[in-house]
């Protein structure tokens, strides 16, 4: 017999619950400090609980990003149907940012390329995500500089790697009580529509 409506809505709230928790101690005490115990006091359920729905600490982890790869072809599929080039890519850019506030963001990101070293399965998804990112990304750009919205000279792959760089760098030097998405969008629009003011310096 399936569970009822009111009781899956109770066992994906405690599943939310309980990854929220271990995002939060994650970035505190990194994966090796994070304990099972600390991850079920800070949701509210017991310890057993934490591994009765994620199974291992490794599988926990990864279950905190399930939701990047779905997420990226979304954003993706969305960016690439509006009609200008830079409306696209900024709306690429506020889905990827979209948690650059959350506290222990930065520390949390860290921790997940440092793991993606040592877990194959969560380097795919992070490999399949940023490729999903990157290819919309200069798609968008490379539309952006044949029909002349963006810097012609830009090279459209270097330019994507380049607003992902931006993008990162939003996430690593961050601060919670500001938000950087509004200069981060600016910068990424200088970026690509502005000819690089350096260019012919040497000539």
């Amino acid at each position: 017999m399936a569970p009822r409506t009111d009781e899956r809505q109770q066992v994906s709230a405690r599943r939310a619950a309980i990854l929220e928790a271990a995002a939060l101690e994650f970035a505190a005490r990194g994966f090796e400090g994070t304990r099972a115990t600390d991850v079920a006091r800070r949701a509210g359920v017991a310890s057993g609980t934490v591994f009765y729905h994620f199974g291992d600490k490794a599988t926990l982890f990864r279950e905190i990003f399930a939701t990047d790869l779905p997420r990226a072809r979304e954003l993706a599929r969305q960016a690439r149907r509006l009609t200008d080039p830079l409306r696209a890519v900024l709306h690429l850019v506020d889905g990827l940012s979209a948690d650059v506030t959350t506290p222990g963001a930065a520390l949390l990101a860290a921790e997940l390329v440092r793991r993606t070293t040592v877990d194959e399965q969560l380097a795919r998804v992070v490999v399949e995500t940023d490729e999903t990112t990157r290819t919309a990304l200069t798609e968008l750009i490379e539309r952006g500089t044949g029909s002349g919205r963006f810097d012609p000279t830009l090279d459209p792959s270097a330019a994507a790697a380049t607003v992902l760089a931006m993008v990162d760098g939003a996430y690593l030097h961050g601060d919670p009580e500001h938000d950087p998405r509004p200069g981060l969008r600016r910068a990424v629009a200088a970026y690509l529509c502005s000819p690089d003011p350096t260019r012919n310096l040497d000539d």
